[in-house]
């Protein structure tokens, strides 16, 4: 090894941690004198620490994978929080805490930080395009998949796993990307103008991003409820107050259409999820599970499905 080859890889190393305690220095900086900064920074690890105890199909984890990698800012609170609810999981919760931090260092390396711009200023961590950081939400996936099959065999059971935890990852990390990328911000839809979703009079570019916004917006409400029907308040499910609460602030916000579309997604998984509980009481009991199948993974599934 030559010492320019040597004296570049200093220099990546240097990039690579500056570029860390930069994003940290400049997270700190940014809460000083905001009185709406420990909102949002609750908001994010609330989310987080749900969405990390949430599975979709075949007992897999996803959504907190995708949301930490599609973060633009407040990665390490969401972080924090996807690793503190993947432990409450359980022993098995262990390999999607590590997932999540592997994830985050993934767009780290990502981002670039060594290469300096035009203007000779170094780019912030975490400012990638979208298609690098589905790459990270990937990968990440990918490696929770490969860990099944290597712990539980290869079974239908694995392989169905290791398919959701591949696919479901970047797929929602691209539409949660429309949240943050369709060009309306968190004041905008508690401001008074009622038209801040209207496509008239706007551009192509525009419109598509506004309606991306919105479809983004439904599905990220229907998990929310999802990740809320394990939790009750005062004797009632979380998912059956979450439901109508945002239906009536749409309803009252963007008129009745667009609250009913808020109250369909908010209220589909819980009038849904009694059904699908009967489905995983069967795949429980192994009437539906590969005879290769461990006991181990009947039970991380049983214990997914609340059961």
């Amino acid at each position: 090894m030559d010492k320019s080859t040597s004296n570049k890889r200093e220099r990546g190393r240097r990039g690579f941690f500056s570029g860390i305690v930069a994003s940290i220095k400049a997270g700190i900086e940014s809460r000083r004198g905001s009185a709406e900064a420990p909102f949002f920074d609750i908001l994010v690890f609330s989310l987080a620490f749900l969405l990390s105890r949430t599975h979709i199909v075949f007992g897999a984890y996803p959504l907190a994978i995708a949301f930490t990698a599609t973060l633009p800012s407040r990665v390490w609170i969401s972080l924090f929080g996807a690793v503190l609810g993947s432990l409450s999981l359980g022993g098995y919760g262990v390999i999607y805490a590590m997932i999540a931090v592997i994830t985050v260092f993934l767009r780290i390396i990502v981002s670039g930080t060594d290469k300096p711009r035009e203007d000779g200023s170094i780019p912030p961590i975490f400012s990638e395009n979208l298609l690098l950081r589905m790459s990270s939400a990937l990968i990440g996936g990918f490696i929770g998949a490969v860990y099944e099959i290597l712990l539980s065999g290869f079974t239908l059971a694995t392989v169905m796993f290791g398919l959701s935890m591949v696919l479901l990852p970047p797929v929602l990390c691209f539409a949660f990307s429309g949240i943050f990328e369709g060009g309306v911000g968190f004041r905008d839809i508690f401001s008074d103008n009622r038209a801040v979703l209207s496509t008239g009079g706007k551009a192509e570019r525009e419109r598509f991003g506004l309606v991306f916004f919105q479809c983004a917006a439904l599905l990220f409400i229907f998990l929310t409820s999802l990740s809320l029907r394990s939790y009750e308040l005062i004797g009632i499910n979380a998912a059956y107050l979450f439901s109508p609460a945002v239906t009536l602030f749409a309803s009252r916000r963007f008129g009745a259409l667009r609250g009913g579309a808020v109250g369909f997604a908010a209220g589909a998984m819980p009038l849904g999820n009694r059904g699908g509980g009967l489905r995983a009481r069967g795949n429980c009991g192994g009437s539906t599970l590969p005879r290769g199948a461990r006991l181990r993974g009947n039970r991380r599934r049983c214990r997914a499905f609340g059961i």
